[in-house]
């Protein structure tokens, strides 16, 4: 684990962090304002909720990425894209992911979403398709 971001706060933009390991990095002072590149990176445990000065991470890529564990919590991903990133236990609760690009059902039913988690309208198609066999988070959506 580093101490990237903990110092003062800094700003990434046009940032290619592609195949890098960041894993457990805290990166609450790191505010990436546009075209940061996280594909195939390892995230895992990152925080990211304190991140970004603001309450919002855009124009990302987090395609193939390991988001395993990280914490979005009340964050609005605007223009990111998730294909293929893997989800298991990020923590998505009273995020704003409707402007998330490549997003599935599948990859969200790992992580941890609430009643204010706003999703984006292909998963809430996705969720009333199938509410039949969807997690009980899902049946508000339904």
């Amino acid at each position: 684990m580093s101490d990237f971001g903990k110092g003062k706060p800094i700003e990434i933009a046009n940032g290619n962090f592609e195949e890098a390991d960041l894993s457990k990095d805290s990166l609450t002072k790191v505010r990436f304002s546009t075209l940061t590149n996280f594909k195939d990176a390892n995230l895992t445990s990152v925080n990211f909720s304190k991140s970004n000065q603001s309450d919002r991470i855009s124009d990302c890529s987090f395609e193939n990425a390991d988001l395993t564990g990280p914490r979005f919590v009340g964050k609005a991903l605007a223009d990111v894209t998730m294909e293929g990133a893997v989800l298991d236990g990020t923590d998505f609760r009273q995020a704003d992911l409707r402007n998330a690009h490549d997003l599935t059902l599948e990859q969200l039913k790992t992580a941890k979403v609430d009643r204010q988690t706003q999703l984006p309208n292909n998963v809430i198609a996705e969720i009333k398709a199938t509410r039949d066999k969807m997690p009980e988070w899902t049946a508000e959506f339904a």
